[in-house]
Protein backbone atom coordinates (compact mmCIF):
# COMPACT_ATOMS: atom_id res chain seq x y z
CA UNK A 1 0.00 0.00 0.00
CA UNK A 2 2.32 2.48 0.88
CA UNK A 3 4.60 1.14 -2.10
CA UNK A 4 1.76 2.43 -4.54
CA UNK A 5 1.19 5.49 -2.89
CA UNK A 6 5.13 6.31 -3.56
CA UNK A 7 4.54 5.31 -6.66
CA UNK A 8 1.68 7.60 -7.38
CA UNK A 9 3.12 10.50 -5.76
CA UNK A 10 6.13 10.19 -7.99
CA UNK A 11 4.12 9.96 -10.69
CA UNK A 12 2.11 13.24 -9.97
CA UNK A 13 5.36 14.68 -9.44
CA UNK A 14 6.88 13.85 -12.28
CA UNK A 15 3.74 14.53 -14.47
CA UNK A 16 3.81 18.62 -13.14
CA UNK A 17 7.67 18.58 -13.74
CA UNK A 18 6.74 17.73 -17.46
CA UNK A 19 3.72 19.98 -18.03
CA UNK A 20 5.92 23.01 -16.33
CA UNK A 21 8.49 21.88 -18.56
CA UNK A 22 6.57 22.08 -21.53
CA UNK A 23 4.67 24.78 -20.78
CA UNK A 24 8.10 26.98 -20.47
CA UNK A 25 9.76 25.80 -23.38
CA UNK A 26 6.34 26.53 -25.61
CA UNK A 27 6.35 29.97 -24.17
CA UNK A 28 10.48 30.48 -25.05
CA UNK A 29 9.92 29.02 -28.20
CA UNK A 30 7.26 31.32 -29.49
CA UNK A 31 8.47 34.45 -27.48
CA UNK A 32 12.11 34.65 -28.20
CA UNK A 33 11.56 34.60 -31.52
CA UNK A 34 9.16 37.38 -31.50
CA UNK A 35 11.71 39.48 -29.92
CA UNK A 36 14.14 38.69 -32.46
CA UNK A 37 11.82 39.19 -35.15
CA UNK A 38 10.70 42.71 -33.76
CA UNK A 39 14.49 43.87 -33.15
CA UNK A 40 15.20 42.82 -36.29
CA UNK A 41 12.54 45.23 -37.94
CA UNK A 42 14.73 48.36 -36.53
CA UNK A 43 17.33 47.05 -39.56
CA UNK A 44 17.22 46.46 -42.91
CA UNK A 45 13.11 48.47 -43.27
CA UNK A 46 13.08 51.58 -45.79
CA UNK A 47 10.46 53.41 -44.03
CA UNK A 48 8.35 56.41 -45.33
CA UNK A 49 10.48 58.88 -42.78
CA UNK A 50 13.43 57.26 -44.26
CA UNK A 51 12.73 58.31 -47.85
CA UNK A 52 11.94 61.87 -46.62
CA UNK A 53 15.52 62.00 -44.54
CA UNK A 54 17.14 61.08 -47.68
CA UNK A 55 15.46 63.92 -50.00
CA UNK A 56 16.62 66.33 -47.30
CA UNK A 57 20.34 64.79 -48.27
CA UNK A 58 23.03 66.33 -50.71
CA UNK A 59 22.58 62.80 -52.89
CA UNK A 60 19.00 62.82 -53.50
CA UNK A 61 19.21 67.38 -54.00
CA UNK A 62 16.36 67.95 -56.36
CA UNK A 63 14.89 64.77 -57.16
CA UNK A 64 11.29 64.14 -56.92
CA UNK A 65 9.45 62.44 -54.43
CA UNK A 66 8.39 59.78 -56.31
CA UNK A 67 11.61 59.20 -58.09
CA UNK A 68 13.61 58.64 -54.61
CA UNK A 69 11.19 55.48 -53.81
CA UNK A 70 12.89 54.07 -57.07
CA UNK A 71 16.13 55.30 -56.57
CA UNK A 72 16.32 53.71 -53.11
CA UNK A 73 15.23 50.54 -54.18
CA UNK A 74 17.28 50.33 -57.45
CA UNK A 75 20.27 50.65 -54.98
CA UNK A 76 19.32 48.59 -53.05
CA UNK A 77 18.87 50.60 -50.05
CA UNK A 78 19.24 48.68 -46.08
CA UNK A 79 19.05 50.85 -42.94
CA UNK A 80 21.26 49.93 -39.85
CA UNK A 81 20.91 51.22 -36.12
CA UNK A 82 24.52 51.38 -34.05
CA UNK A 83 25.13 52.39 -30.18
CA UNK A 84 27.79 55.42 -29.73
CA UNK A 85 30.88 54.13 -29.80
CA UNK A 86 30.18 51.02 -32.25
CA UNK A 87 31.89 50.91 -35.34
CA UNK A 88 30.01 51.43 -38.49
CA UNK A 89 32.66 50.62 -41.27
CA UNK A 90 36.24 49.12 -39.90
CA UNK A 91 39.61 50.40 -41.31
CA UNK A 92 40.66 47.51 -43.92
CA UNK A 93 36.88 46.64 -45.04
CA UNK A 94 36.05 46.95 -48.82
CA UNK A 95 32.58 48.29 -49.60
CA UNK A 96 30.32 48.38 -51.94
CA UNK A 97 27.65 51.32 -50.35
CA UNK A 98 27.91 54.31 -49.32
CA UNK A 99 26.28 55.50 -46.46
CA UNK A 100 23.98 58.24 -45.22
CA UNK A 101 23.47 59.57 -41.81
CA UNK A 102 19.63 59.63 -41.06
CA UNK A 103 19.82 60.45 -37.41
CA UNK A 104 22.74 60.96 -35.01
CA UNK A 105 25.84 61.46 -35.86
CA UNK A 106 29.57 59.74 -36.69
CA UNK A 107 33.64 60.37 -37.19
CA UNK A 108 35.87 58.96 -39.89
CA UNK A 109 39.55 58.87 -38.00
CA UNK A 110 42.51 57.18 -39.06
CA UNK A 111 44.47 55.29 -36.22
CA UNK A 112 48.31 54.96 -37.46
CA UNK A 113 50.56 52.22 -36.09
CA UNK A 114 51.21 53.67 -32.69
CA UNK A 115 47.80 54.46 -32.28
CA UNK A 116 47.81 58.45 -32.59
CA UNK A 117 44.35 59.38 -34.37
CA UNK A 118 43.66 61.88 -36.77
CA UNK A 119 40.57 63.15 -37.12
CA UNK A 120 39.55 63.13 -41.01
CA UNK A 121 35.96 64.13 -40.96
CA UNK A 122 32.91 64.53 -38.51
CA UNK A 123 29.56 63.44 -39.36
CA UNK A 124 25.97 64.97 -38.55
CA UNK A 125 22.14 64.22 -39.82
CA UNK A 126 22.16 63.56 -44.05
CA UNK A 127 26.41 63.24 -43.95
CA UNK A 128 27.28 61.17 -46.67
CA UNK A 129 30.45 58.80 -46.30
CA UNK A 130 32.39 56.17 -48.17
CA UNK A 131 31.10 57.15 -51.66
CA UNK A 132 34.42 56.86 -53.40
CA UNK A 133 35.49 53.80 -51.89
CA UNK A 134 31.93 52.31 -52.61
CA UNK A 135 32.93 53.54 -56.29
CA UNK A 136 36.52 52.04 -56.02
CA UNK A 137 35.39 48.96 -54.34
CA UNK A 138 38.50 46.82 -54.65
CA UNK A 139 40.23 49.61 -52.36
CA UNK A 140 40.25 48.58 -48.21
CA UNK A 141 39.31 51.41 -45.80
CA UNK A 142 42.18 53.54 -45.12
CA UNK A 143 39.88 54.82 -42.21
CA UNK A 144 37.52 54.06 -39.65
CA UNK A 145 33.92 55.42 -39.48
CA UNK A 146 32.23 55.04 -35.89
CA UNK A 147 29.21 56.58 -34.18
CA UNK A 148 28.92 59.23 -31.65
CA UNK A 149 25.35 58.91 -30.87
CA UNK A 150 22.80 56.76 -31.20
CA UNK A 151 22.70 56.48 -35.31
CA UNK A 152 21.14 55.29 -38.05
CA UNK A 153 22.46 54.75 -41.36
CA UNK A 154 21.26 54.27 -44.65
CA UNK A 155 23.38 52.17 -46.80
CA UNK A 156 23.08 52.46 -50.85
CA UNK A 157 24.90 50.52 -53.42
CA UNK A 158 26.57 52.94 -55.34
CA UNK A 159 28.64 50.60 -57.18
CA UNK A 160 26.15 49.22 -59.14
CA UNK A 161 26.07 53.13 -60.97
CA UNK A 162 29.61 52.03 -62.48
CA UNK A 163 27.77 48.80 -64.43
CA UNK A 164 26.71 48.45 -67.71
CA UNK A 165 23.14 47.65 -66.31
CA UNK A 166 23.27 50.76 -64.67
CA UNK A 167 19.23 51.72 -63.73
CA UNK A 168 17.68 53.96 -65.49
CA UNK A 169 15.74 55.87 -63.30
CA UNK A 170 19.06 56.10 -61.28
CA UNK A 171 20.58 58.12 -64.60
CA UNK A 172 17.17 60.40 -65.26
CA UNK A 173 16.31 61.44 -61.90
CA UNK A 174 19.55 63.24 -61.72
CA UNK A 175 21.60 60.82 -59.03
CA UNK A 176 24.39 60.19 -60.75
CA UNK A 177 24.73 64.57 -61.22
CA UNK A 178 24.52 64.58 -57.10
CA UNK A 179 27.01 61.91 -56.94
CA UNK A 180 29.68 63.65 -58.77
CA UNK A 181 28.81 66.87 -56.84
CA UNK A 182 29.20 65.41 -53.37
CA UNK A 183 32.70 63.38 -54.40
CA UNK A 184 33.94 66.77 -55.01
CA UNK A 185 32.35 68.88 -52.19
CA UNK A 186 34.64 65.78 -50.20
CA UNK A 187 37.50 66.27 -52.33
CA UNK A 188 37.32 70.35 -51.76
CA UNK A 189 36.91 69.60 -47.96
CA UNK A 190 40.25 67.66 -47.58
CA UNK A 191 42.04 70.10 -49.87
CA UNK A 192 41.05 72.38 -47.25
CA UNK A 193 42.11 70.57 -44.43
CA UNK A 194 45.66 69.84 -45.91
CA UNK A 195 46.25 73.86 -46.99
CA UNK A 196 45.45 74.33 -42.52
CA UNK A 197 47.96 71.29 -41.53
CA UNK A 198 50.53 72.65 -43.96
CA UNK A 199 51.65 75.74 -42.01
CA UNK A 200 54.69 74.89 -39.60
CA UNK A 201 53.60 76.79 -36.55
CA UNK A 202 50.44 75.53 -34.90
CA UNK A 203 49.17 79.48 -34.45
CA UNK A 204 49.61 79.47 -38.64
CA UNK A 205 47.37 75.91 -38.69
CA UNK A 206 44.92 77.60 -35.81
CA UNK A 207 44.56 80.90 -38.19
CA UNK A 208 44.42 79.11 -41.02
CA UNK A 209 41.49 77.47 -39.83
CA UNK A 210 39.19 80.11 -37.87
CA UNK A 211 39.82 82.16 -40.53
CA UNK A 212 38.08 79.89 -43.01
CA UNK A 213 35.78 79.43 -40.80
CA UNK A 214 34.93 83.16 -40.07
CA UNK A 215 34.55 83.45 -44.45
CA UNK A 216 32.08 80.34 -44.20
CA UNK A 217 30.20 81.89 -41.77
CA UNK A 218 30.50 85.59 -43.24
CA UNK A 219 30.86 86.78 -39.71
CA UNK A 220 33.30 87.29 -36.99
CA UNK A 221 31.40 85.55 -34.35
CA UNK A 222 30.67 81.68 -35.56
CA UNK A 223 30.99 78.45 -34.41
CA UNK A 224 33.03 75.28 -35.20
CA UNK A 225 31.65 71.57 -35.22
CA UNK A 226 34.72 70.28 -33.11
CA UNK A 227 35.31 70.44 -29.51
CA UNK A 228 39.00 70.93 -28.37
CA UNK A 229 39.82 66.98 -28.77
CA UNK A 230 38.56 66.96 -31.94
CA UNK A 231 39.77 69.94 -33.44
CA UNK A 232 43.34 69.10 -32.40
CA UNK A 233 43.07 65.87 -34.17
CA UNK A 234 41.16 67.39 -37.25
CA UNK A 235 44.76 70.32 -37.07
CA UNK A 236 46.71 67.02 -36.25
CA UNK A 237 48.51 68.55 -33.20
CA UNK A 238 48.46 67.88 -29.84
CA UNK A 239 45.37 68.68 -27.15
CA UNK A 240 47.01 69.96 -24.42
CA UNK A 241 49.66 72.31 -26.66
CA UNK A 242 46.48 73.94 -28.98
CA UNK A 243 44.51 74.71 -25.37
CA UNK A 244 47.47 76.61 -24.48
CA UNK A 245 47.90 78.30 -27.62
CA UNK A 246 44.35 79.38 -27.92
CA UNK A 247 44.90 80.86 -24.20
CA UNK A 248 47.27 82.46 -25.34
CA UNK A 249 45.88 84.14 -28.51
CA UNK A 250 42.54 84.88 -26.01
CA UNK A 251 45.11 86.65 -23.18
CA UNK A 252 46.92 88.51 -26.58
CA UNK A 253 43.61 89.93 -27.92
CA UNK A 254 43.06 88.23 -31.20
CA UNK A 255 40.31 86.38 -30.63
CA UNK A 256 37.47 85.14 -28.08
CA UNK A 257 36.10 81.83 -27.65
CA UNK A 258 33.57 79.71 -25.10
CA UNK A 259 33.59 75.95 -25.80
CA UNK A 260 32.73 75.76 -29.87
CA UNK A 261 31.75 79.72 -30.02
CA UNK A 262 34.61 81.68 -31.53
CA UNK A 263 34.98 85.58 -32.01
CA UNK A 264 37.87 87.34 -34.00
CA UNK A 265 38.84 90.52 -32.51
CA UNK A 266 41.37 91.65 -34.88
CA UNK A 267 42.77 91.12 -38.17
CA UNK A 268 45.58 88.13 -37.75
CA UNK A 269 49.16 89.18 -39.01
CA UNK A 270 49.91 85.88 -40.58
CA UNK A 271 46.40 85.78 -42.72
Amino acid sequence: MIFLFIVCLLFVVFLLFFLTFRTYYTILFLFVPLCIQRNNKKDGRITVNTEETLQKTPLFKNIKREDVKDVIGALGAKERSYAAGENILREGEKVRCAGVIAEGGAVIESVDFFGNVTLVQSLSACSVFAEAYALRNDVPLAVSVTATDKTRVIFLNISAVLGDNCPEIVIKSGFLKNLLTVCASKNLQLSEKILHTGHKTLRGKIISYLSAESKKNGSETFCIPFDRRRLADYLNADRSALSFELSKMKKEGMIDYHKNSFRILKDYPER
